[in-house]
Parts: structure tokens; sequence; C-alpha cells
């Protein structure tokens, strides 16, 4: 009995077993009595002598438009309900266990059924031949089956259209445009126009009258509008109303002819412009900075998009919370009456944002193109307005522990002592004043920034690297903030020490010939910048570089659609270091569902040496493969080609991809993503946190070719670098945490393939041992 009635609980979730008298329709007539409430499983659609071509709805137009909606539940929730069906046919599982299932799944599926009802589909019909009515078929007919499978659980509601002939735009005609002015005037035929003999489709009509108000809008007809009438339907006050354009259809001729009433008021000129201020005690950006922000001027027609874009220029000046434009119309007076001119004054209101921050902050990143987490604090000082012209003024100190990942192999290896005497820092001091409009450029805005770094790099114990850094940057931001060019020049003082101990400890008890020349080799960039230094301060990189960033995805942290793209070039001066590199990446993010994301990415990176024997290329710009970022399946720059002839110790030869990189990289990437739902049956603090976590799987490959040493600067070539036998490949899982600046993310990267392997049949994952070979990444922010 007590199976039975935990037999009876599930059912009755599943088919919602509650006594009803009601009808299913079948176009306009019932068609069955329904007795209970049926499950809607899934909602089909079936266009009935469909034209050859046409404007017609997308399933998910059609589905959006109805109310009858399919059931659906959570990846959650159907594992649920297979567990608890599960439990049911398997006579061995403990009824409290079952009960439990049970129970779970009623919790966790309540409220998400949904079921056919007779009042909602007759609503639907109307609304799908609303939706076709819409696109261009006014004749169409719709009907309506719902099919009860014989366990009822697969019901299909499914949708007959007969959409009919597609209806074409004969003429559109727009009233009450006389009086605007003849240049304006030109603009709306033009607009018009573009819509005649085509397919009518609303959509199309609402966005051309739409560019109709964007050019009187922005030609000084501040206040046009809709047409208005007396409204015939109160008899009893004199009230206008909008009047909507009017649609004559010929259904002999499939034509539609349609009519747009517009009201264009007055046109105006732009009067008096001032800004008042809510400065909260902060200091007064002056008065030529914010007027140079403003893109209308007095005796101007009024403009919205002018007006927009001045708004958008004063946010963008970092100095303000909120910025407000408020238009009046100039009044006079005239004996006794105030009369309406053709002027509009504008006040700005601004409210500024606190002046000045001191933060201090914990971080953890990733950093290219090493591929390193790093952790490390940082303290800086924040000015927005230091000089009352809006520019930013940063200072900070950064104490950085690199490469996060090998100091905690080392711990666990060895002992906390030994990872921190083998630990990679760095200590960075930095100045940065940024000028926002400094300048323009073919109508474009130029921001302009100097910054000053200074930095104490350990290398290698015990060699050191001091840098002094300034930099000069030009930003160019094009559609918006996102779309931007930028131009810096940059130059680089460095002082060596420690070289030679280095050296020596390095090599010290070590007799075999090559593991010691290649030791040597890898350090040999470093040889030449001491020798040339002597242990004084000397200039070593004159760069300059040219960058394109385009972003067109839908968030900053967590895309869900979109793309992004970013080109970069640069060259280097100074005989010491005689070098350029390209280097391109693209990234692209598409909606699966409401809970799945697919992202791809492709990156390649270049560097020509012009010079292998007597110059070096600075360490930042070396490519790198493997890590968080990169190849996940290898450990931070432990992927790389190798020469059959290449037989050094791998530990050795391991080692040293901490202090040479290489000239060629070439990446790409796949990985599916995947975010729990809010469930509120779990509560809301459960519910919440369970709803930021996610799940990924993913496909890297890739490899860095060509060591920046003398020697082997050239082992790779082309047909080489394109091979996909010489790149590493990794799968992987992923879990992921999502917080305000992207997901904290822990992947799991198994190498499918590995060209490091020397022995050729050990390189597929299937000759070894599943486990054998694996790394494990954690980095804060989505790999790309």
């Amino acid at each position: 009995m007590r199976l039975l009635g935990i037999w009876c609980i599930l059912i009755s979730i599943q088919f919602g077993l509650h006594a009803q008298s009601d009808s299913v329709v079948k176009g306009d007539a019932p068609v069955t009595q329904i007795v209970k409430r049926y499950v809607i499983h899934s909602v089909d659609f079936v266009i009935e002598n469909a034209p050859d071509a046409g404007n017609l709805p997308v399933e998910s137009e059609m589905l959006a438009s109805i109310s009858s909606q399919p059931t659906e539940f959570g990846l959650t929730t159907k594992m649920i309900r297979s567990l608890a069906f599960e439990s049911l046919r398997n006579k061995e599982t403990p009824t409290f266990i079952r009960k439990w299932l049970v129970e779970l799944y009623a919790t966790s599926a309540k409220n998400k059924f949904k079921y056919v009802d007779k009042s909602v589909l007759a609503n639907d019909i109307l609304r799908l031949n609303d939706l076709f009515l819409q696109k261009g078929y006014h004749d169409a007919k719709t009907r309506c089956v719902f099919t009860i499978s014989a366990d009822e659980r697969n019901n299909i509601l499914t949708f007959y259209i007969a959409p009919g002939r597609l209806y074409t735009v004969d003429t559109i005609v727009v009233k009450g445009v006389d009086s605007v002015a003849l240049e304006v005037k030109n603009e709306i035929p033009i607009i018009t126009g573009s819509s005649i003999d085509k397919p009518f489709n609303e959509s199309d009509v609402s966005a051309g009258i739409g560019k109709i108000f964007t050019a009187l809008h922005d030609n000084g007809y501040a206040y046009s509008g809709m047409g208005t009438q007396r409204d015939t339907t109160d008899t009893t006050s004199h009230r206008y109303v909008v009047k909507t354009p009017d649609v004559y259809i010929d259904t002999v001729r499939k034509f539609d002819s349609i009519t747009v009433y517009i009201n264009p008021g007055r046109r105006y000129k732009i009067g008096t412009i001032i800004f008042i201020d809510s400065t909260n005690g902060n200091p007064v950006v002056s008065g030529r900075t914010k007027m140079d922000q403003v893109e209308i001027h007095t005796n101007d027609w009024y403009s919205k998009k002018l007006l927009d874009n001045t708004t958008s220029n004063l946010m963008n000046l970092g100095t303000f919370d909120r910025v407000f434009i408020r238009d009046t119309i100039l009044k006079r007076r005239v004996d006794s009456n105030f009369i309406e001119t053709d002027i509009i004054n504008l006040e700005i209101f601004t409210q500024y944002r606190r002046a000045w921050e001191f933060n201090l902050n914990a971080f953890y990143n990733s950093t290219f193109p090493d591929n390193f987490n790093n952790a490390g604090v940082e303290a800086s000082y924040l000015h927005r307005n230091i000089f009352g012209a809006a520019q930013n003024l940063t200072a900070y100190f950064r104490p950085t522990l690199r490469n996060t990942g090998g100091f905690v192999s080392n711990w666990l290896d060895s002992s906390i002592s030994y990872a921190w005497n083998n630990k990679i820092y760095e200590y960075e001091f930095g100045l940065t004043l940024f000028q926002p409009d400094f300048t323009r450029l073919f109508g474009n805005r130029i921001n302009i920034s100097g910054n000053l770094n200074i930095s104490q790099r350990f290398i290698l114990d015990p060699f050191q690297l001091f840098t002094i850094s300034p930099r000069v940057n030009f930003t160019m931001p094009l559609n918006s903030s996102f779309d931007r060019v930028q131009f810096d020049m940059s130059i680089d003082w460095q002082k060596p020490s420690g070289y030679s101990e280095a050296v020596t400890k390095t090599t010290q008890g070590i007799t075999d010939s090559i593991t010691k020349a290649t030791i040597l080799e890898t350090l040999e960039q470093y040889r030449i910048l001491d020798s040339n230094s002597h242990g004084n301060l000397i200039p070593t990189l004159v760069l300059m570089s040219l960058s394109y960033n385009l972003d067109r995805t839908d968030n900053v942290f967590t895309p869900t659609k979109g793309y992004k793209l970013s080109l970069l070039g640069e060259y280097s001066f100074l005989d010491i270091t005689s070098f350029s590199r390209i280097q391109g990446m693209f990234s692209s993010y598409k909606s699966v569902s409401s809970s799945t994301v697919f992202a791809l990415k492709a990156r390649v990176g270049k560097i020509y040496w012009r010079n292998p024997e007597s110059s070096f290329i600075p360490f930042e710009r070396h490519y790198f493969a493997g890590g968080a970022s990169s190849i996940r399946s290898y450990a931070s720059r432990s992927l790389y080609y190798r020469t059959p002839d290449d037989t050094v110790n791998t530990t050795i030869q391991g080692g040293l991809d901490k202090y040479i990189g290489y000239s060629t990289i070439i990446e790409l990437s796949a990985e599916l993503r995947y975010s729990l739902g809010y469930y509120p049956s779990l509560g809301e603090f459960v519910a919440g946190q369970v709803s930021k976590i996610g799940f990924a799987g993913f496909v890297d490959l890739g490899n860095a070719f060509n060591r920046l040493t003398a020697k082997h600067y050239n082992d790779a070539s082309i047909s080489d670098i394109v091979d996909p036998f010489k790149w590493g490949w990794g799968i992987g899982v992923g879990l992921r945490y999502a917080t305000p600046i992207g997901p904290a993310r822990l992947d799991f990267g198994f190498k499918a393939y590995d060209p490091m392997e020397l022995e050729n049949h050990r390189r597929s994952i299937f000759n070894r041992v599943f486990f054998e070979s694996y790394a494990i990444q954690f980095s804060i922010g989505h790999a790309f």
C-alpha cells in the first residue's frame, strides 16, 4: 500500500490529476471533453500550403506570441525525475529513499507544469492570426489539435496555420508634413519609399515611422509626434487621441496602402546653454572642458542625437555620477501674456562623483603572454579631477607573486620554505595621468595618457632586473568605448644585477655538456643585456605599437552573445632589441538556450627577430602555450614544439620555460558553458547560490613554436606550425561560480594528443593511462 501511495503521488505530479470539465479546441469547435488536466509536453507549428518565399514568422516568434507553452524542466529537475522513476521501478530501493525522491521531485517541479486550456487556446489562435497579419498574411487561418499519447507522457499541441497570399505594400502616404522645411521634407520620401513594393511587415512600417521622427527630432522639430484626432468614443469632452496609421487592404489585388499622420509641430533653435553643477564638495570641472563635450551650440537647430551625444561625452569624462539635460521653450511677454517662441534653452545638470579614492586590495589575475596566474596586493590612490579639466591621476604600488600554480606545486611537492625560496616575484610602482578629449582627429576624440612604471623583478636566483618604463598612449574611441584604436610609444631603461652568479648557481653540478649548453643558450638573452649594460641603467627598448579593439558582446565579464576582435602590431627601433610583433585574437559567443552558451576562440601571434645573434627580445613580448587562459591541459608555459632530435632532460627543459619563450603561437578553443537556474523551492539564499554555479566542457588545441634563441629561432617551418599533429590537443571539464568580475573557475584538462611525447605511440590519450597526464587550472574570469 505504501508503494502504491508513492506511485499515486508521482503520477499526480506528472499528469496533473485535477477534475475539470472543459474542452479542447480544434479550429473553432470543441472536439473532446477533458475530464482531467493534461500536461503540454511539446508545442509544434505546421505551415499548411506554405508559399515558396515570403515573410513567414519563425518558430520562436510563434511560440513567444502564445500563452500555451510546453512544460520545460531544468537539468536538475530532469535528473531528480529520472531518479524518482527509477527508484519506483527498482524494488530493491528502500521505501524512505523512494518517498524522499518523489517529494523532492514534487518540490522541484512545483508550478512548472503547463496544462492545456480551452479559453487559452482560443486566444492563442487569435494571437497567431494577428502575428501573421503583422507579417503581411492578412488572410491567415489557424486551427489547433491536442494529441494525448497512450502513456500521457508525450502530449503534443499542434497549431496548423494556412497563411494564404502575402500582401505587398503599394503606397505609403505621409500626411501633415507640408509645413516641414524643404531640406527636412526631402528625407521623408526616401524613408517611405524604401518600403514600396516590398511585403507588408508591421515592424518594418513602425521602423520606417521611427526614421521619420528621427529625421524630425534631429532637425529642429523637438516635439513632433503622431497626428491627433477628436476622441469619438467620448462625445461629452473635447479630448484628442493619437491617430494611428491607416492600413487599407485590397483583398483582390493583395496590396496594402498605408497612410501615416504626422504632427511636426514648430521648428526650434537652441538658445542659451548653461550648466548647473551639484558638486557635493568636489572640485569643479572647468567650464571650457564641459563645453567642449557639448555637440550642439546656440543658433543650431535642435537635435536629439546631438543632445544624447553630449550626455555620453560628459559621462565619459569619469567625473560625474549623473548627467541630465532639460530643454525649456523660451517665452516672451507680450502685453499681459507670455507667448512661446521658437527658441529652446538648455540646462545641463551634473552630479559629481567623489573626486578621490584610496584603495588597498588583494588581487588575483592571469597575464599574457606568459599565461601565469598571479596574486598580490595593490595600494592605489585615484583623483578624478586633479587639475580641474577632468584629468585622472592614479598612483599605485603592487607587490606580486607570479605563477601561483608553480608556487603551490613546489609547496605540495617539497615544503613551504622550498616554494618561498624558488618564488617568482616583482615589485612595481606606477603613476598614470589620463586626459580625456585631448584633441580631435577627423571629428573623433583623442584621449591621451602618460604612464611611468618602475619595477624590480626577480628572474633567476640571484639574478634581478630593475626597469624604468615611461609610456604615452593615444586612444581614439570609434562607435563606442568598446570600439577603439590605440597608438603607444614606450621606452625601457633596464639594469640587470647578479647574472653571473645566477649562471654559476644554475649550472653547478651539471656534467652533461648538452644540458649545460642548453641552459646557457636559454640565458643568452640576459647575457646580451648584462654585457651591454656593464652594471648600469641603459635604454633597451624604444617601441611603437598600434592596436585595434572591437567588442560587440552583451556583457564585458560574462558574454552570452556577440564577438570580440583585437589586433596588434609592434616595432622596436634599438639594435639591442631588434624585433617586430603582430598578433590577433577573435572570440565569438552564441546562446544555445537561456542557460547555455557556446564560445569559440582563435589566437595567433608572430615575432620577427631581425638580429638573433646580437640582440634579445624583452620577456614581456615572448609567447608561451599552456596555462589557465591557453591550452588548459598543460601547466603554464609547459607546451612547446619539440624537434625530433630534442633529447634534453625534460625536467631541465621544463624549468627553462620560465625564462624563455617562443616567436610563434597558435591557439584554438571551443567551450560549452552551462549555468544552473534559480530554483525557488530551495529557499531564497540556497537558490541564489545554486544559480551562480555553472559547468563547462572544452576543447583546446595549439602550440608555441621557434624558441627565442639564435639556435632554435627557425626550428619550425610553416608546414610544421599549421600541422595539427604538432599541436597539443586538450579536452576537459570545468566548474564555475559567478562573481561580479567574472566566474571563479576550476578546470580539469586532459591531454588528448600530446606532441611533447617523443615516443609517437604514446601521444594519443588512448595509448596512455587516462589520468596519467592532466592539469588543474584555477583562475578568475573566463578563459576567453
